[in-house]
């Protein structure tokens, strides 16, 4: 294992690298600042085993949800973190589409919907 402290700058802050430290820290790790632009990890000697379960993949939900908008569907995906769909959403509804959010699910409703068009940056 590393030692001493290591400090990356200009940090991904996509929510799968938040999820990798907080996975990363129950096997005992030591790394802050995650979903920020600088991550600071201070070297331990070993890590531990540990039970985890992952955060569901944006990129898959989203993906369903541009295809219920394509082909003007009424789509549910559940068991995503809505949080992590806002800025697909916010487009979403730019084009037309309606969105209902839930605990732990979304529905893209495109039905008799006249879809518009949009700018997308990523």
């Amino acid at each position: 294992m590393a030692e001493g402290d290591t400090i990356l700058e200009n940090a991904a802050k996509e929510p799968h690298i938040v999820d990798v430290a907080n996975f990363l820290n129950s096997m005992g790790a030591n790394i802050k600042g995650a979903g920020t632009d600088v991550i600071r990890i201070k070297g331990v000697k070993r890590l531990h085993g540990c039970t985890y379960s992952i955060i569901p993949d944006q990129i898959e939900a989203g993906t369903f949800m541009m295809a219920a908008a394509a082909t003007h569907g009424d789509v549910v995906i559940q068991d995503i973190i809505p949080k992590h769909m806002e800025s697909i959403s916010a487009k979403l509804i730019e084009m037309g589409c309606r969105i209902e959010e839930g605990d732990d699910s979304l529905r893209v409703i495109a039905e008799g919907c006249t879809l518009r068009s949009t700018n997308v940056k990523t």
